[in-house]
């Protein structure tokens, strides 16, 4: 079965750019791993009943005290392949890249409900995002995804942000497997002495009807 699977990662006691080198290395070493189709990390994992909430200016202007000229949209802080890993198409612009790092411009990718709700009727490619956390060009537009729970009728707007430009602790990677995720651990434990591991669970949620394993 192809399936994504989470597994929590906190390197604790790194620098950012330690932080950064420390990321790079595992991932492009689980991408490797046979049985791995992508694998890809995230600041918040999908399914998980926990989000990240941040303010978006609704004008282009900086968010004002009163945030009277912002909206509340869920953001996550992401690596290259980790849209590709959870099968979320880029149907507009393009994806993270390598190339997006610490000092070079800030990017960022939007879902298409926050391309319309900022950019109504005119293309968002290119636009500056302003949140509470900066500004960043809009670089891809993403389909709207459920995030939270698997039963969310009307998935709020999101926005991702490259890891390489934002390093965080408390990344979680996700790997899309060809069977057991579980066979992947040894890779992943080999050389992340701060690292936690804290494995893969199944969970399963109901869709509309559906029953589908979600690993998590």
């Amino acid at each position: 079965m192809h399936k994504p699977s989470a597994i929590n990662l906190e390197p604790r006691g790194y620098s950012p750019q330690a932080g950064q080198a420390f990321y790079s290395s595992l991932l492009e070493r689980v991408n490797k791993v046979p049985g791995v189709q992508a694998a890809g990390a995230a600041r918040v994992t999908v399914l998980s009943g926990v989000s990240r909430t941040l303010g978006v200016s609704v004008d282009g202007q900086p968010i004002r005290p009163d945030l009277s000229n912002a909206i509340p949209v869920r953001a996550n802080t992401v690596s290259d392949r980790y849209l590709a890993t959870m099968g979320i198409p880029v149907i507009r612009g393009r994806g993270f890249e390598s190339t997006d790092r610490p000092d070079s411009p800030r990017v960022a990718i939007i879902s298409r409900s926050l391309a319309d709700r900022l950019w109504p009727g005119a293309e968002a490619i290119g636009r500056t995002l302003v949140s509470s956390t900066g500004s960043a060009e809009v670089i891809g537009i993403v389909p709207d995804t459920v995030y939270l729970r698997a039963t969310e009728r009307d998935p709020r707007p999101i926005f991702y942000t490259p890891l390489r430009q934002n390093c965080e602790s408390g990344v979680s990677l996700h790997i899309r497997t060809d069977g057991d995720p579980l066979a992947i651990l040894p890779a992943v434990r080999q050389d992340r002495p701060r690292a936690r591991c804290a494995g893969c669970r199944g969970k399963v949620a109901s869709t509309r009807g559906r029953l589908r394993a979600v690993p998590w």
